[in-house]
């Protein structure tokens, strides 16, 4: 569970309840300027069903907040020590990841069966709050069609009746009236995703990972372990949401169920082929707009992590998108080893980051020599403590 004022205080959640209260109080000024009185038999049952919505999806939203996706305890282990070595391990939790568990940077922990962190409600959505959030976006689609319908209808269509209405009131009107177009429109399309993958059994950290299974060589074809059939897949999801579960999975006959974790691993393994450490050459700057609004535009999405680089800086990147990438901060410890800056600092920056001024491609970087660079790091160290003393 989480804290649901601090939930809520954020820009994500604070934009969705403006949107609902600007259409709420929209449809509510048409229905109490006349529409109500004028209506008829099926107008006000329209009305009575559409109060019972927004009800119903504020319980869920509030609900999808409060529950949490689920977070793994730290430090956890399997019973069974030999299934270790078919399962990753987190460093940022000192401990496994059990079968579909994905570790959250945002949140700052490993999460139960995690679809994606969705800034909505401030948090993951996950196994946990997957109903509460499925509901969420499955009536607030339908609410703002109710309420663009009545007020399509108390501004347009019928012109039996004279509404009368303060000049103040148009504005709110139509803005409610666009708004309930454009959520019905966007939010339907998230609920289509959301019931595709609730009807599949398959978070979109599994669509991409299963993606990626099914396009590198390998000597059989990958099956998906855990969808079971159209109903089946939603009992599933849904019993381990009720049970709090969301480590124990059902999966195939043919499968076991660590099929999707050791597939993860191998992934992982050729992944690791492709990193390269790189230094920055360049301060990556505001959002990137110092290298022009179309790298700027070109950009992860808001939610998406971002890390700020200066020149010096050592960098291991292994995702590019357009002409921004994607890798983390590494250091070299006195041994003369890379790991991982802490704290972990670790998403996207412009890729011209890793260019000199002026250049079109990022120049071929010599192999980082560690003992080298750590008899360097050294130095620096003694330079630094000596001008203290």
């Amino acid at each position: 569970k989480t804290s649901m004022p601090r939930s809520v205080l954020h820009w994500g959640p604070l934009v969705a309840l403006f949107i609902v209260i600007a259409v709420f109080t929209a449809t509510i000024t048409a229905i109490t300027n006349g529409l109500w009185a004028s209506g008829g038999f099926w107008l006000k049952l329209n009305v009575a069903v559409w109060a019972c919505n927004v009800v119903g999806l504020l319980y869920s939203f509030f609900k999808a907040i409060y529950v949490g996706a689920g977070m793994l305890p730290h430090g956890w282990v399997p019973e069974n020590d030999e299934d270790r070595a078919l399962m990753q391990f987190c460093k940022l939790c000192n401990g496994y990841k059990a079968p579909r568990v994905h570790h959250c940077q945002k949140c700052g922990g490993c999460m139960k069966k995690m679809d994606h962190h969705c800034p909505w409600i401030n948090g993951c959505v996950g196994n946990d709050n997957h109903p509460y959030f499925v509901a969420f976006v499955t009536l607030v689609p339908i609410g703002c069609a109710q309420s663009f319908g009545i007020l399509l209808y108390f501004l347009l269509a019928d012109f039996r009746f004279t509404f009368s209405f303060p000049t103040s009131m148009v504005i709110p009107l139509f803005v409610g009236t666009g708004l309930s177009l454009g959520v019905t429109l966007a939010v339907g399309i998230l609920a289509y995703y959301q019931w595709k993958g609730v009807l599949r059994n398959m978070t979109d950290i599994e669509a991409w990972i299963v993606e990626k299974a099914e396009r590198r060589a390998r000597e059989d074809s990958f099956v998906y372990p855990y969808s079971l059939g159209v109903v089946q897949n939603v009992k599933e999801c849904w019993r381990n949401s009720w049970e709090r579960n969301g480590i124990e999975w059902a999966v195939k006959p043919e499968c076991s169920k660590y099929t999707l974790t050791v597939e993860q691993l191998a992934q992982k393994a050729i992944k690791r082929q492709g990193v390269r450490t790189l230094q920055v050459l360049q301060p990556s700057g505001w959002f990137g707009l110092s290298f022009g609004w179309r790298v700027a535009y070109a950009g992860p999405c808001i939610e998406e992590a971002r890390i700020s680089v200066k020149p010096g800086e050592l960098v291991q990147v292994w995702l590019m998108r357009e002409s921004w990438v994607y890798g983390e901060k590494v250091i070299f410890n006195e041994q003369g080893q890379l790991e991982m800056k802490r704290p972990r600092e670790r998403g996207w920056f412009p890729e011209q980051c890793l260019r000199r001024p002026g250049e079109e491609a990022p120049p071929p970087q010599p192999e980082l020599d560690a003992a080298e660079a750590a008899e360097g790091e050294k130095k620096k160290k003694e330079e630094r403590k000596a001008k203290e003393d």
